[in-house]
């Protein structure tokens, strides 16, 4: 059991760290991006999650803004 809460703080210090260093959040299935806490951007599954750390970052791979949040 002390394992598997280790194991756990682990992962959610390795997620913290991951999106924290990234400003934006692609969909890549809708190919729009959104900032960090936009209600679309907390809808995207996992497996579509594309991490942009700037604007131009993520115009320049084809994602358009969301009109939501406007990053």
């Amino acid at each position: 059991m002390k394992t598997l809460k280790k194991s756990l703080a682990m992962a959610s210090l390795l997620i913290c760290i991951t999106s924290s260093a990234f400003a934006y959040v692609g969909n890549s299935n809708s190919f729009k991006f959104h900032t960090e806490g936009c209600r679309f951007e907390r809808k995207i599954r996992n497996d579509h999650r594309v991490y942009f750390k700037t604007k131009n970052e993520a115009l320049h791979a084809g994602y358009v803004p969301c009109k939501v949040c406007r990053p």
